[in-house]
């Protein structure tokens, strides 16, 4: 017998012959007994602590909001009973008390003896973009029914979350890009507007030496008072209908977060007809060229909103598809969307949190 126990042992037969002799000894033996079970209960769910090893298998990418299952190794490191539990972690006040009631669990944890594997899967969402870990759990031990006891644990690993994505559906093209000037307060000029499966006519453009007869659009033509031909696809700067998107300094947090959102949204849909999205603007966003549409939402996952004002066209590389900006005259206030060649957005809509992009879309472009 180890010498802790026969410390235990002497002290309930001190105890169990202190309370015989003084009268109570039935009352006094109930209260050692139940003090002796809470000990032995609480202390061996104070044990399970660092029973349990874990390994998460995260994705390397998920959408904002969106629920994703992450499946979880799990390696005993010592003989684990049954009932253990994965939680959500409370807190750092709460996880150290013993419960009066267990938390409900999700998900139970089988019995494992020493070096054993096991695998469960966790549902987690994470609301915003960035950088994440799996949300904080705890691993939750019963104290053989009186309550039980709470055990941060550590999840290795990190997931981008891009993000929101908006399904645009059949939104029309943007008019022809690069068509017309740069200069403040250009406005589009009038043009006519495929549907995304359209791999031919882009838009109208102004009549350049050279361009066929065949190619002029009448009705832009009289409309204008200048002559205006068809742009085909393999005419556009950015190849096969893709965008040019400006995100313009001077954005509140919200602004440049829904912004985000729009160009997650804009990349996809881009992306699913084969076409490409370019972004400018002076925030830090490393936005890559000539890469896949998963390195496009990882570079808006850790975006950087950067304490800029709103810049003049002229410092833009090229002529936009479409401009994200503040509204006219009153800096911060909301996010605006423009679609279109020109400059400062004239034309501008409100297109923030609670807008359908696809509306606001069709908006400018039917």
């Amino acid at each position: 017998m180890s010498s802790r126990a026969l410390v235990w042992v002497l002290m309930t037969l001190a105890t169990g012959f202190a309370a015989v002799n003084v009268g109570a000894g039935a009352l006094y033996l109930v209260a050692l007994a139940l003090l002796v079970f809470g000990v032995v209960a609480f202390g061996s769910a104070w044990r399970a602590r660092g029973s349990l090893a874990f390994v998460p298998d995260l994705p390397p990418r998920v959408m904002a909001g969106a629920e994703v299952s992450v499946s979880l190794g799990v390696r005993a490191r010592r003989d684990a009973g049954p009932l253990l539990a994965l939680v959500a972690d409370p807190g750092s006040v709460w996880r150290h008390l013993w419960l009066p009631h267990l938390l409900p669990p999700d998900p139970v944890l089988p019995p494992l003896r020493r070096g054993e594997m096991a695998r469960v899967v966790l549902t987690c969402a994470w609301p915003r973009r960035g950088r994440y870990p799996v949300p904080p759990r705890a691993l939750q031990a019963p104290a053989w029914g009186l309550g039980g006891c709470l055990h941060p644990v550590d999840l290795p690993g990190t997931t981008r979350v891009y993000p929101r994505v908006e399904a645009l559906g059949r939104v029309p093209q943007a008019s022809g890009i690069g068509s017309g000037g740069r200069h403040e307060g250009a406005r589009p000029q009038p043009a006519l507007l495929m549907s995304v499966e359209s791999d031919m006519v882009r838009g109208v453009r102004p009549y350049r030496t050279g361009d066929s007869p065949r190619m002029v659009h009448a009705r832009a033509t009289a409309r204008t008072g200048e002559i205006r031909v068809r742009e085909l696809e393999q005419e556009s700067p950015h190849g096969a209908g893709g965008w040019r998107v400006v995100l313009d300094g001077g954005l509140s947090d919200e602004a440049f977060e829904r912004s985000l959102e729009i160009l997650a949204s804009l990349a996809t849909w881009l992306n699913s007809s084969g076409r490409s999205l370019e972004v400018w603007t002076p925030h830090h966003v490393s936005w890559p060229t000539g890469k896949g549409l998963e390195e496009r939402l990882d570079a808006l996952a850790e975006a950087v909103r950067l304490e800029c004002g709103t810049t003049a066209s002229e410092a833009w590389p090229w002529a936009p598809t479409a401009v994200l900006t503040t509204r006219p005259g009153a800096p911060g206030a909301g996010l605006w969307l423009h679609v279109g060649d020109g400059g400062c957005p004239a034309g501008a809509l409100p297109c923030g949190h609670g807008q359908a992009l696809a509306e606001v879309l069709r908006a400018h472009l039917h």
